[in-house]
């Protein structure tokens, strides 16, 4: 699996000299013309509005407590201002609903932020999206008929048919799952809530049993996620709610190697499948596991259970890095376990270590600022170590500070333009233009001139029309060099995804679409993108230049190869990715593959170099 763009590291190349000029697609090639586009530039350049549902005021929260049966205890625990309160169901268990909306509509009442988890077919009765005959009924996840009949979504553990499963015409797993969700919506005490959760942890085996491997794959997963966002949003009072992309398991590999698939690298994979004007939030998870001293046990949660896990830092860190810096982040799930050698007062310890360093994450002007942080959990007989119940220093320290840490802002706490060094500099007198620190660095390592072509503005604030971040950057002629204080050291210096923006903006170019949509075209080809089988095929002297610039200059490839009329009305072949437009220029020029003017088009700067 490849991880996200702006962690690669580009392969050297060759400079080259070249020159360009925007223009057009040919009819042939089936993409529409700029007026045809349907996204436009001010929806894609929009900086997030305000954060659309009620939230809690905030930090911390719980997760899955009996509101019902231990109301008093849970409010003791937040004595002022309250919390959030997540409750998970599974999309099998029809008879939950009640019971579980009315413990969220006691909550809402004391004034706590109500949240739904709605996860996937569990243990408790497994729908079949393989397609498997259950007593006579098959459940694909879609486009299964069973021969016009209608399906069921078995609720019993033995899968036998009873009387209250879902039933929905031809069958199919993602009907099941909306209908049970159209349920929840429509039942009463649904008013209370107004912040969803959609799936969990869908990297482990056994969270969607019947899929290959008890994984949910990714694309299945965004049609799922856009699926139940647009049912909740149109649903009659639940038109500004919030929906959260599912939390992923942070491990980096597994437990167990086939419980766990590397959550990096689904995160990855999951947020390649989604467009960030289309997300309203993403929950996250992170785990300190046994803590036998405080300093420890924020190390792990920060970072990972292991190396290369996801820590609630880097996990922000990635995500920011797929392009999703403006979308509200939930640490929907954390705890450190009481267990081994650690103890009741190590994890009490830790519990107002983490809060304070949360807290000061959020106070940091170019961090993603955390929604909020929910403890795991309240009681699980599964996970005793992690359960408030059981434990009165861990009450006793949530007590103490529930009402000390404020939420994080969804609209501010993110995205300030930090301004990065400026020196070593160099004047290019070409366009009277000066490139400094590490853009200058940058912009020698990977291509000078031949790569970037000349600067054509000053570096400054600006903001990514792609996501809405504001951040540190300067134009050149092909790519705009962007910084992001965020990132470790040694990448902090990124290459714009203006390919991304012009090719949506004017040319009809959907970026987010990795279906290869054809089969290989030749023995010279390669199938590239960001996960294992999406993306699209770069073949001969465009695939040659891009083995050589690499995906930190280039990106993935975001269109097929096809014919581009320039602004001097020539036909020439082209091929669109994130960052560039490589053209092909063998017959005007010795130098075959040239990059677009890029930079010039998507600025609009007019002037020396444009």
């Amino acid at each position: 699996m490849r991880a996200g763009p702006f962690f690669q590291q580009a392969l050297a190349g060759a400079a080259l000299v070249a020159t360009s000029a925007c223009g057009s697609l040919s009819p042939a090639d089936d993409v529409p013309p700029a007026a045809d586009v349907a996204v436009s530039s001010a929806a894609i350049g929009a900086t997030r509005g305000s954060y659309p549902a009620p939230r809690s005021p905030v930090m911390l929260g719980v997760h899955s407590p009996d509101v019902t049966g231990q109301l008093g205890a849970l409010t003791a625990m937040f004595p002022g201002r309250k919390g959030w309160i997540v409750k998970e169901t599974y999309s099998t268990d029809v008879n939950w609903i009640g019971g579980l909306l009315s413990g969220m509509a006691i909550a809402a009442g004391q004034g706590f932020t109500p949240v739904v988890r709605v996860d996937y077919a569990r243990d408790g009765g497994n729908i079949n999206p393989q397609g498997a005959a259950v007593a006579g009924a098959t459940i694909p996840w879609e486009g299964g008929t069973n021969n016009g009949s209608w399906g069921r979504c078995f609720l019993s553990p033995d899968l036998s048919a009873r009387a209250g499963d879902i039933t929905t015409p031809g069958g199919t797993h993602k009907e099941c799952y909306l209908d049970y969700l159209r349920r929840v919506l429509t039942a009463p005490n649904n008013g209370a809530v107004h912040t969803w959760i959609i799936g969990n942890e869908m990297n482990m085996k056994g969270e969607a049993l019947g899929f290959p491997g008890g994984r949910i794959p990714y694309n299945v997963y965004g049609d799922v996620y856009r699926s139940a966002r647009a049912l909740i949003r149109g649903t009659a009072g639940h038109g500004n709610d919030v929906v959260y992309v599912g939390g992923v398991s942070p491990n980096a590999t597994d437990f167990t190697s086939d419980v766990y698939t590397s959550g990096r690298d689904y995160l990855t994979g999951m947020l390649y499948n989604l467009h960030p004007v289309d997300v309203d939030g993403i929950a996250i998870h992170a785990y300190a596991g046994g803590v036998s001293n405080a300093a420890a046990g924020l190390t792990s949660f920060r970072t990972g259970t292991t190396g290369a896990g996801l820590g609630y830092q880097n996990a922000l860190q990635w995500i920011d890095a797929l392009g999703f810096s403006q979308v509200p982040v939930l640490l929907s799930e954390w705890a450190a376990n009481v267990e081994g050698s650690s103890t009741e007062s190590d994890v009490a310890s830790f519990i107002v270590t983490a809060l304070n360093d949360m807290n000061a994450w959020n106070g940091g002007s170019s961090n993603h600022d955390l929604i909020g942080a929910v403890w795991y959990t309240w009681h699980d007989d599964a996970w005793p170590q992690q359960s408030l119940s059981r434990y009165p220093a861990l009450r006793q320290a949530f007590t103490n500070n529930s009402n000390t840490f404020n939420a994080g802002d969804a609209n501010t706490g993110w995205g300030a333009c930090w301004r990065q060094s400026t020196s070593p500099s160099r004047l290019f007198p070409e366009t009277g233009k000066t490139v400094r620190g590490l853009f200058l660095s940058t912009y020698d390592s990977k291509g000078g001139l031949g790569v970037f072509g000349y600067p054509v503005a000053e570096e400054d604030c600006g903001v990514d029309t792609r996501t809405g971040r504001i951040l540190w950057q300067q134009w050149f002629q092909r790519h705009r060099l962007e910084y992001h204080p965020e990132l470790p050291s040694g990448s902090q210096v990124a290459l714009g995804s203006i390919g991304s923006q012009l090719a949506r903006e004017r040319y009809g170019i959907n970026p987010d679409d990795w279906n290869p949509g054809q089969s290989s075209p030749g023995s010279n080809c390669s199938l590239i993108g960001p996960f294992a089988g999406g993306g699209k095929y770069v073949c001969g002297a465009f695939r040659d230049y891009y083995n050589a610039k690499g995906v930190a200059v280039l990106g993935y490839p975001i269109s097929k190869e096809l014919d581009f009329l320039t602004k001097d009305n020539r036909w020439i072949r082209a091929q669109w990715f994130e960052r560039a437009r490589l053209e092909y220029n063998g017959a005007v020029t010795p130098i075959p593959i040239q990059g677009g003017l890029l930079g010039c088009e998507a600025s609009g700067i007019v002037g020396p170099g444009c």
